[in-house]
């Protein structure tokens, strides 16, 4: 089972077991973008709801939610359909959290910090080559600076990972690449899977989890409807797609039948409903397994 997989990420991060497998990942991101890293989690839950202010107002549900020993507030969100305003979305969880822990008679100056970090499995930014994209409130006008320590965004886009650290070998000297490796590939080979688990205590914590989540036969039943929903919205960006393949977007079209291999739409029905020949299929396959993504 995809530990990226919404019922899965959840089941794995949702007891102190791993809350240790969560502090390497968040210092890994933080590291990685030049931030000071956190000593401790003292609390972490997954699929925590946070609500609105007012009736009628809109809430959320959040992947995980860890509290740092230093007060800071963390949102570890997993998303791997396109969302064009994930952004906007960390924004709005972000201020959720904020507003949640900062109480009426709180000092600005004790204000907590707020720290999301999205898995994305998409792009954002087609022209950035890297794929950890800090986000942070900063002055626009120079000299450029950050306005505020308040809150920040860590963005990882997944495909950009993908296209370069397709093995193990190139992965597993960096804490933040042997992390995502180990969430994309690590799990489905079991010498891989030693490897890594044996360079670190919270990649350990992860894979006994991992393997206690396999046998839990709810934890199945939420997968496969996590599939199924996975293969709806592909079928649904395909057939958005579709309109934009009369005027010639065959690059996009491309793209939206690698998603939908990647979220288990069998190949024959993909050649049926997309007027795609075997031999183009045939292309498509020989490129993802080139790029590690078979």
């Amino acid at each position: 089972m995809d530990p990226l997989s919404d019922s899965v990420f959840s089941c794995i991060f949702s007891d102190e077991s791993t809350t240790i497998a969560m502090l390497e990942i968040i210092n890994a991101v933080l590291t990685d973008a030049g931030d000071e890293p956190i000593r401790a989690i003292t609390k972490m839950d997954s699929q925590y709801s946070v609500l609105g202010e007012r009736i009628g107002a809109r809430g959320g549900r959040l992947d995980v939610r860890a509290v740092a020993e230093d007060g800071t507030l963390f949102d570890i969100e997993v998303q791997l359909g396109s969302q064009l305003f994930m952004n906007d979305r960390s924004w709005f969880y972000g201020g959720r959290l904020l507003s949640e822990a900062f109480r009426e008679g709180d000092d600005y100056r004790n204000m907590p910090r707020v720290r999301v970090i999205n898995l994305l499995d998409f792009v954002l930014r087609d022209d950035h080559p890297d794929y950890l994209q800090p986000i942070g409130v900063m002055y626009k006008k120079a000299p450029v600076e950050v306005a505020t320590d308040a809150f920040r965004i860590y963005n990882i886009e997944l495909p950009k990972f993908r296209s370069g650290y397709q093995t193990l070998e190139s992965a597993k000297d960096d804490p933040l690449t042997r992390w995502l490796y180990l969430l994309e590939e690590g799990y489905k080979d079991a010498r891989e899977m030693e490897v890594l688990t044996n360079m670190t205590e919270g990649m350990r914590a992860f894979a006994k989890k991992y393997n206690r989540s396999l046998d839990d036969p709810k934890l199945k039943d939420l997968y496969e409807l996590d599939l199924s929903a996975r293969r709806d919205q592909a079928a649904i960006a395909y057939t958005a797609e579709a309109k934009g393949r009369a005027k010639g977007h065959t690059e996009g079209r491309v793209e939206i039948i690698r998603a939908m291999l990647m979220n288990g739409v069998p190949a024959e029905t993909i050649c049926k409903s997309a007027g795609v020949s075997p031999e183009e299929m045939e292309k498509i396959l020989d490129e993802m397994k080139a790029q590690g993504r078979n």
